[in-house]
């Protein structure tokens, strides 16, 4: 026997979520999403500036190895 379905047999008893909780969660997640969007805006050029200069060097110095060794 399942402990579940025999909560769920007992009685018609409906579980809801009061009106005030829903709105908070929904407001919450709503202010979380907001602040990591904007997180995001300010670090993905950050984060690309400094792939670009990385990927830059390594084209530098592969093509100064390839020199050296031709």
């Amino acid at each position: 026997m399942n402990g579940v379905s025999m909560l769920a047999a007992e009685g018609d008893v409906v579980a809801t979520m009061p009106e005030a909780l829903k709105t908070a969660l929904v407001n919450g997640v709503t202010t979380a999403k907001d602040y990591a969007v904007d997180g995001l805006a300010v670090v993905i050029p950050v984060a690309m500036s400094i792939f670009a200069i990385k990927f830059g060097i390594n084209i530098i110095l592969n093509l100064f190895h390839s020199l050296t060794n031709a």
